[in-house]
């Protein structure tokens, strides 16, 4: 084995907290560099959910690297002033007027905005939008609910204030209006950062560039942290899926226990059929799939920017955080929906304490990313009958076993069915870990493969791609592909099955179930050639 070199040591996955790593010569280059600005974003942006044209790209716009556009980027949506809006701002006018009282100068100032223009400016939306968060509480007094639900003509301060903002019509305008801006503002930040770590990667050494990938030790570097990052996600999804699994056991061990008195119900459960309880399976599965939406999104942009730090780091010198291991400690695992939503386990989401600002971020977000959240969308749609058929099976084989046990006792009628009850409750408990456990290997293995196969395709880099196989208790089929190197938009071979990745929707259950493999995106070397496996 080659001893590591310099270069191998800081590695491919350099994804350094902040912009300022990079070398100051780049600054020096900036303005020779800008030209091919929007050329660029335009090229290496695909999978956004706004068409780039919409943003202004190369209308009136700031062409250098930092993206700063001067106008056009918010020119398709409508910064009209909404009917409704006025006539609440006009009503908060009344209002104060007449009891002399409530609202501020500001707020005042803001009313007369609303009642004299047919178009406010993103500026002032957004001064509107952050009006109403802090202020909702001043209408949850009595006085307050008394007055707007006409039980009372005397207007609270509170109430005065709300509509010389525009009331919940100004809420809801203004609010919708930062959200659309946000998301263009996060797509036009992610664009220059790709540029710009585009424009990096040109600067650095072909060779450097196009072998840095290709050692052993790196390529375990690669590996040690892929599956680093996934086994906290499997070990989070988890617990989560127990979770969602008790609490349907619970709904279907409730629904027998009220069953009980009804001869219909009871009948079912005792000649060994359940279409109730079915049906609370297909019920409460079909709700995972609005648990889990935006959980599986979180993931897929964890291994987006995990991918990103590999072939385009922000950095091609320097250290990178994800060498500390430290940082996969099982405390980064407890963490609660919301926080797993919003920073994922990918160490770089979080700098300071704070959720990573999109202007480090090569890729939006994977809400705005229309192949992401098609992906998601189909894996729910797929899996969740494939787990609600699960859950069928064990529940009526645990009936008909509890059946014939009560056959067996002697047991009939109400005695027969209070025992059903009992096993149901005592059997199905013990198999929930294991259950969610291989589920969570299958669900997060088979989304991180996927984020890294986006981010690829995202990156506007022509690579080839290198199978990776752990080769502790893995399959011979896998270990037979074990390095295996083809094109980029080439199929690996994987016993007698074809696939892009490992994991990939299309492979069989044999193939997947259980499978840590990954696979290594890389640069192709000048004399490297690929022969298609297909």
């Amino acid at each position: 084995m080659n001893p590591m070199t310099q270069k191998d040591k800081n590695l491919a996955i350099n994804s350094s907290p902040t912009a300022n790593t990079v070398d100051s010569h780049i600054e020096s280059n900036k303005d020779s560099n800008s030209s091919s600005s929007v050329s660029d974003i335009r090229q290496f942006v695909f999978n956004t959910e706004i068409d780039l044209d919409t943003l202004g790209v190369g209308q009136n716009m700031d062409t250098g690297v930092s993206g700063n556009y001067k106008k056009g980027k918010y020119d398709d949506l409508d910064f009209s002033i909404p009917k409704g809006v006025k006539a609440q701002a006009e009503q908060g006018l009344r209002l104060r007027s007449e009891f002399g009282r409530g609202g501020t100068s500001v707020g005042m100032g803001t009313a007369r905005y609303l009642v004299a223009n047919t178009k406010a400016s993103p500026e002032k939306v957004r001064h509107i939008a952050k009006y109403f968060p802090r202020h909702e509480v001043d209408l949850q007094t009595q006085d307050s609910r008394d007055f707007l639900a006409g039980r009372t003509d005397r207007a609270t301060n509170g109430v005065i204030a709300w509509k010389l903002w525009g009331g919940n019509a100004g809420q809801r305008w203004s609010s919708k209006l930062v959200r659309a801006m946000n998301k263009r503002d996060e797509v036009e930040k992610s664009a220059s950062e790709l540029v710009r770590r585009h424009k990096l990667r040109e600067q650095a050494d072909t060779e450097y560039r196009t072998s840095r990938l290709t050692s052993t030790e790196v390529k375990q570097g690669v590996y040690r942290n892929y599956d680093a990052m996934l086994r906290n996600w499997e070990l989070w999804y988890t617990d989560y899926y127990v979770g969602l699994l008790r609490s349907q056991l619970q709904k279907i061990t409730r629904s027998m226990v009220r069953g009980k008195d009804n001869p219909a119900y009871k009948n079912f459960v005792l000649n060994g059929e359940s279409p109730i309880l079915n049906k609370i399976i297909d019920d409460t599965t079909n709700e995972w799939k609005l648990d889990l939406y935006d959980i599986y999104l979180s993931e897929v942009y964890d291994f987006n920017l995990f991918q990103f730090g590999i072939l385009l780091p922000e950095s091609l010198k320097g250290y990178s955080e994800l060498e500390d291991t430290d940082l996969y400690t099982y405390k980064n695992r407890r963490k609660t929906r919301n926080q797993v939503i919003n920073e994922g386990f990918y160490p770089i989401r979080l700098q300071g304490g704070d959720v990573i600002p999109s202007s480090t971020s090569p890729v939006p977000r994977t809400r705005y990313n229309r192949k992401a959240v098609a992906f998601v969308n189909d894996r729910l749609d797929s899996v969740m009958p494939d787990l609600a058929k699960t859950t069928k099976a064990n529940l009526n084989r645990t009936i008909r076993k509890s059946i014939d046990e009560a056959v067996e006792l002697g047991l009939s009628g109400d005695l027969m069915y209070d025992h059903i009850t009992g096993q149901v409750e005592n059997v199905l408990p013990k198999k929930l870990l294991s259950r969610a456990s291989t589920i969570a290997r299958t669900e997060g293995g088979a989304l991180a493969q996927y984020g890294q196969y986006d981010a690829v395709e995202s990156s506007g880099l022509i690579t080839v791609k290198e199978w990776q196989t752990q080769f502790n208790n893995s399959r011979d089929t896998h270990i037979t592909a074990d390095g295996q190197v083809v094109g980029q938009n080439d199929n690996f071979r994987v016993g007698g099955e074809f696939a892009q990745y490992p994991k990939a929707p299309n492979l069989s259950a044999k193939e997947t179930v259980n499978c840590r493999c990954n696979v290594i995106y890389r640069e192709p070397r000048p004399d490297e050639i690929i022969t298609p496996s297909i």
